[in-house]
């Protein structure tokens, strides 16, 4: 099995997700370290199920959109993305679009 494909909403998206400085910059030294472990452990994966849905990870479909998900990056941010492979059975979701690292409390 291959590991999940990631895609990026945007190129200014997968630099702050890819690049650890550009990272820092935007949303702290801390936050940012921990969103590009998050988005390489996520690369890990075979499929959507395999990501945990208990904290740290906290996978949880978003109410209000039937193919929005997100998981934690820390206690404020976390990233939110639409699967791509459109199914309701999480393990035939491999292929993912990253839409924004949001800050769930501003």
């Amino acid at each position: 099995m291959a590991p999940i494909y990631i895609t990026y909403r945007t190129k200014k998206l997968e630099k702050l997700c890819t690049n650890l400085k550009e990272a820092r910059k935007q949303i702290g030294d801390k936050a940012g370290k921990n969103l590009i472990l998050r988005i390489t452990q996520l690369k890990s994966f075979n499929n959507l199920q395999m990501v945990p849905s208990k904290l740290p990870w906290r996978r949880e479909k978003l109410q209000n959109n039937n193919n929005r998900w997100s998981v934690r990056v820390d206690s404020s941010f976390r990233i939110e993305f639409s699967a791509i492979d459109l199914n309701e059975d999480l393990r035939l979701i491999e292929k993912i679009e990253i839409m924004e690292v949001s800050n769930h409390y501003e």
